[in-house]
């Protein structure tokens, strides 16, 4: 019996093991294909309708956006959704919606209580009433007192102008005499900081000329240690590999079939034109897969566009452990230096 168990579970972890490899073998080796379709034409109220998809094994594992009918991401195994770009959105105004709902709970007592504190107010009032009329007479005989008083105040402010006006003649003959000599020692005063500022400023110009210097002749140095590593021949042969493994990456993500035509006008024959020109530059890497008619009479932009390729992870991931070979590989050589 004991055999016969070790057996099972033998068995058992065997076909999890082989399980487990063919799946990172597929997840590997098996490519996941894209394809980008959008279009435009006159008269939509959006700018452009777009449908993105991305599958995996067959459509086992897909990933959709569709724009405007469905804006969001939505990744699918079979019929069952694994993520969304917009849940996070929604599971936010959940939790503001049960936050506003305890808030309003809480409220609830506090009315109540402001029907309390109403009724204590109203008794504070009906009391202040009844001591009001006594309060008034008594006011009444302070402002009188007050009254008197600012009259007094006002011809006690009088006399005192009436002395400073005579004082302020005395003072302004003598000042007369004195501001010649001010005048004199003012001039002097301005000049004297006009001077001092020149000096600074270019004192300020010369210290500047020479940080700029320093700095010309480390830029200088960085390019001449450049350079020398540049002469290397390991360092060549780094960025030769490291070269390579970035066309290895570009070659397996690039679409393999592109479809692009498109009617430009963009209301002026000479920016039309222009357009072209820039077309017919990009003709030997576009080879015919991008199509654009010229409106030369009005603003037009409409089209369609239609892209399809596909992706090795395992291809991705082996250039891209190269590459970071090669980098830390170059910071080495660096540091030596």
């Amino acid at each position: 019996m004991f055999l016969t168990v070790l057996k099972i579970i033998g068995l058992v972890l065997l076909l999890l093991l082989a399980f487990l490899l063919i799946v990172v073998l597929l997840v590997l080796f098996w490519p996941i294909t894209y394809k980008i379709r959008a279009h435009r034409k006159e008269g939509m109220t959006v700018p452009v309708h777009a449908d993105i998809r991305m599958s995996w094994l067959f459509g086992l594992l897909r990933f959709d956006f569709v724009y405007p009918e469905r804006p969001y991401g939505c990744l699918k195994l079979l019929f069952f959704t694994l993520f969304r770009t917009d849940q996070s959105d929604e599971k936010v105004k959940k939790k503001k919606r049960k936050k506003k709902k305890r808030k309003h709970g809480k409220t609830k007592p506090k009315q109540s209580q402001g029907k309390a504190l109403a009724v204590i107010t109203a008794a504070r009032t009906e009391k202040t009433e009844k001591s009001s009329d006594s309060s008034r007479i008594s006011e009444e005989k302070e402002a009188n007192e007050a009254l008197e008083e600012k009259q007094e105040v006002q011809a006690e402010r009088r006399e005192d102008e009436q002395k400073r006006e005579e004082s302020d003649d005395e003072s302004k003959a003598e000042n007369e005499k004195t501001v010649s000599g001010k005048g004199i020692r003012q001039l002097c005063e301005k000049v004297k900081a006009k001077i001092s500022k020149t000096i600074y400023t270019f004192k300020a110009i010369c210290a500047k000329i020479k940080t700029i210097n320093i700095k010309h002749q480390g830029f200088v140095k960085r390019i001449k240690e450049y350079l020398a590593l540049l002469e290397n021949p390991k360092l060549r042969e780094m960025l030769s590999r490291f070269a390579t493994q970035l066309r290895r990456i570009w070659k397996n993500v690039r679409p393999r079939k592109v479809d692009v035509k498109l009617t430009v006008g963009l209301g002026d024959p000479a920016l039309t034109g222009k357009v072209l020109q820039f077309h017919s530059l990009l003709y030997p890497f576009t080879r015919g897969r991008v199509i654009i008619t010229p409106d030369f009479d009005r603003e037009v932009f409409q089209g369609t566009v239609y892209i399809r390729g596909r992706i090795t992870v395992f291809v991705v991931a082996w250039a891209a452990w190269q590459i970071y070979k090669e980098w830390e590989e170059m910071k080495c050589i660096e540091r030596k230096r």
